[in-house]
Parts: C-alpha cells; structure tokens; sequence
C-alpha cells in the first residue's frame, strides 16, 4: 500500500480525510508491514499478541456537514484486559485512556 501518496480534490481538500487518519495512526505508531495486513477500509496490526484493527467509516452527511468514523479496536482476554501494560500503551497511544 502507498501511504505516502495523499490524493486531493482540485479544491485542495484531502479525498478521504477517514484514509487519512488511518493513515496517520499507521505512521504515528511506526506499525510494522510484517505485523501488519491492509483492508479496504484499515488495517489490522498485532503488535503483541493481541490484534489492533484500525478502520474508518465512509462518509456519511449529518446536518450538510460529511463525518468520518475512525474506530481502533482490540480484544482482551480474561488475562489481558485494559490493566494489562501492552493493552494500557495501545489505548493510550489511541487516546482512549
């Protein structure tokens, strides 16, 4: 996948501003290509036993104004919930914590 190619409407906004942030997650958190496989719509990434999943939405128009969803999941077994450090750092990095 190129992630260093930013497409742009001629009006100088970014094409799909959801791709965007997923993107920016990408390289925010340095994930690493042989940890990691694209979708459509994100990306799923095992940076420790546990996998993250990134994705955004397709915009959806609310009151004349296009929204983007960008949701970060990952699952937390009965021995590795939101105390565990790995799980902990993940959310933090998302900002969820």
């Amino acid at each position: 996948m190129d992630l260093a190619t930013v497409e742009y409407h001629k009006d100088g906004a970014i094409a799909d501003p959801g791709f965007e942030a997923v993107r920016t997650i990408y390289e925010t958190w340095m994930v690493d290509e042989n940890r990691c496989v694209w979708h459509e719509d994100g990306f799923d990434w095992w940076p420790s036993p546990l996998k993250v999943s990134v994705r955004a939405s397709e915009a959806v128009e609310v009151d004349g104004l296009v929204n983007y969803k960008v949701t970060v999941t990952t699952a937390a077994s009965q021995n590795k919930g939101p105390n565990c450090s790995r799980v902990r750092v993940a959310l933090l990095m998302a900002g969820s914590v």
